[in-house]
């Protein structure tokens, strides 16, 4: 009997009346398609085999492979269809062609059964002296109905694809794939490599960079223009040994020595090197930028060397009316959600304009005054705390502009700063002023039903972030006492007993706080807190009952007052630094050595507080008003972020 594929083993969640981008559904019904395939089964009574006819290919590519502007011969061009079988694999091999003298290729091949994301890896050829074997570039196509007529690969579109997509790539640079349960994740990154990064058909920037190209050098400020020379420095660091003669060539030879990742072995290709660079941007950084001349063909490009090579994008649109932005969250699809301090405003990023489409909600039923502290539901609706006014709003998806709640059920606000929801849609807010109390809107009726906490074992004093443990219990960070002097420890109010009792968890657990201002989960159910009075981040274990604890001050991450802590999917730490406009990552492999990251392009001012999508981007708001956006830089997560830390991938 044939068996029978069900569709509806996945199934496709719209955001409650939200528009949802065309390529989200078009490659969510790819990924059902690839998960039932194909089932041909015979009949019991067929005692021979049908021969399965060898299928005529029906579809082509053309294009031409590029290295510094440099036709590439005799280059092997592999065509692939995007993996779902996990991050980095499962690639499907649709064909192959070689460069003639012109650099030009065609492929034929099958086109999949429903759209899917293709693209092209270069390897070899001879950009004119020489037979180089060390080329490897590679360039996203498109969705498979809507391929451009010429496709060109060089080095450009392989930083655009490799900084975009990184999350989704292996380590050799040429695998992409995304687990059916983060196509959406995936999907989002291509869309903003289309739309910001490169253009994919003509190997050229993308929209967003190329409408800034030209005002580059005169406009005042040059936003996103950083980002376009640090693209064209990596483009040019490639090119450098792409149009060299080969792994001989001094060219390449400083390359993969300079691209060899710290305990890793040397890479033998440019896509190997690029990938090995986008997962350790800030290894040595000068010897790279060393590889880039004045007559490199990628302008314009950076004049002195970057703090490192991460790619970022500032977004301070005029329809956003960012106005000291503090809080930002992400909803379900990704769309990006900022809490203005100073305009009493929520605005908004919309994903399916790959953030260039921005809005400012202001609706007075919600009486945001100011807002700080946000959060938003599995429902995409939006809440926000008002220290000012004590209350919460909440904006009712998806008429954000027009629905709005103002929520203060007597509930004894008493400056509320921060908020988050439980795994019920509770939500609990932190009160910052002294003692400090825990309040708690219960769901669904947020409006009628209230409780508030302030237990004398909690010792709550100035709290100024929440968060929920995967058992429900509240966790705040306080900084001071009611005198005023420094609290320098962290409150729990326990689940268990209805929140009527607390823990404050102190300088004895030797996690030596230090002004502790946020705090967070990882995987394994550990607390960090970011110490806003030092270069330091403080842990309390989970093996210990959080009884005891540590102190970290990392080298290499240069900690400089840090406000916000979070955690990746691979429980690596993230910290935006107020002190010196920096973000900072502390890997889980090794919490004591870090990175700092204050890339061209990220036009950091104050940075504030960070989020992480399902795409890898870390999102950060700047007081300076605006908001930056560091491309792939992080281990995706499950967003809305639920309790308890992040959702391993």
């Amino acid at each position: 009997m044939p068996q029978r594929c069900v569709a509806g083993a996945t199934t496709i969640n719209l955001i409650r009346g939200r528009v949802v981008p065309l390529i989200v559904l078009v490659a969510a019904l790819s990924l059902i398609a690839a998960a039932c395939g194909s089932s041909n089964s015979s009949s019991s009574h067929h005692h021979h085999p049908t021969p399965t006819p060898t299928p005529t290919p029906s579809a082509s590519l053309s294009g031409t492979v590029e290295g510094g502007g440099t036709p590439i011969s005799d280059s092997s061009v592999a065509l692939y269809e995007v993996g779902t079988s996990g991050y980095g694999a499962g690639a499907i091999s649709l064909g192959t062609a070689t460069t003639d003298s012109t650099g030009a290729y065609t492929i034929s091949y099958n086109a999949p059964a429903t759209p899917a994301v293709l693209y092209l890896v270069a390897s070899g050829g001879n950009a004119g002296v020489g037979a180089n074997g060390s080329i490897g570039m590679l360039g996203v196509a498109g969705l498979s109905n809507a391929l451009p007529v010429l496709m060109v690969v060089n080095e450009f579109t392989t930083v655009g694809a490799e900084w975009a997509l990184h999350q989704f790539i292996d380590p050799s640079g040429e695998t992409i794939g995304a687990p059916t349960t983060n196509a959406a994740g995936f999907n989002n990154a291509f869309l903003a490599l289309e739309s910001n990064l490169v253009n994919l058909s003509g190997g050229t920037p993308g929209a967003l960079l190329d409408s800034i190209a030209a005002t580059c050098g005169t406009a005042t400020p040059a936003v996103n223009c950083s980002t376009l020379e640090q693209m064209n420095t990596l483009a040019n660091i490639l090119a450098a040994c792409v149009t060299s003669s080969g792994s001989g060539s001094s060219q390449c030879s400083t390359l993969f020595t300079n691209a060899t990742p710290p305990g890793g072995a040397a890479p033998l290709t440019t896509l190997v090197a690029v990938a090995d660079i986008v997962r350790n941007p800030t290894n040595n950084v000068a010897a790279l930028f060393g590889l880039q001349t004045g007559s490199s063909s990628y302008a314009p490009s950076l004049s002195v060397a970057p703090n490192d090579l991460t790619l970022a994008l500032n977004f301070a649109q005029a329809s956003a009316n960012f106005s000291s932005p503090i809080g930002v969250a992400l909803d379900g699809a990704g769309n990006v959600f900022v809490a203005n301090d100073t305009h009493n405003s929520v605005s908004e990023l919309t994903v399916a304009s790959a953030y260039n489409t921005a809005l400012n909600f202001t609706t007075a039923s919600a009486e945001l005054d100011p807002s700080w502290g946000i959060a938003i539901d599995s429902a995409a609706n939006v809440f926000v705390a008002n220290p000012a006014l004590g209350s919460v709003s909440e904006l009712v998806a998806p008429n954000y502009g027009a629905d709005g709640i103002n929520l203060k059920p007597g509930a004894q606000f008493d400056d509320p700063y921060a908020l988050a929801l439980d795994s019920s849609g509770n939500i609990f807010v932190a009160n910052r002023a002294s003692p400090g109390s825990i309040t708690e809107l219960v769901a669904p009726d947020y409006g009628t039903n209230a409780n508030n906490f302030a237990p004398e074992g909690a010792e709550l004093s100035d709290p100024t972030s929440i968060a929920i443990d995967s058992s429900g219990n509240v966790w705040a960070p306080n900084s001071f006492t009611s005198d005023g002097e420094l609290g320098d420890s962290v409150s729990e109010l326990t689940a268990a007993s209805g929140y009527m009792t607390g823990i404050n968890f102190g300088p004895s657990t030797g996690a030596d706080f230090d002004e502790p201002f946020w705090v967070s989960f990882d995987s394994a159910g550990n607390l960090w807190v970011a110490n806003g009075g030092s270069s330091s981040v403080s842990e309390l274990t989970a093996a210990s009952n959080y009884e005891s604890g540590n102190n970290i001050t990392p080298t290499g991450a240069n900690l400089d007052a840090p406000d916000t802590v979070v955690v990746d999917g691979a429980s690596d730490l993230w910290l935006a630094n107020t002190g010196n406009g920096s973000v900072s990552e502390l890997p889980a492999s090794n919490y004591s050595a870090g990175f700092n990251f204050q890339p061209p392009g990220s036009d950091f001012v104050v940075p504030s507080t960070l989020a992480i999508d399902e795409s890898g981007n870390l999102w950060i708001t700047n007081v300076g008003d605006s908001v930056t956006e560091l491309i792939g830089a992080a281990v995706p997560v499950t967003t809305p972020l639920k309790p308890g830390g992040p959702i391993l991938p």
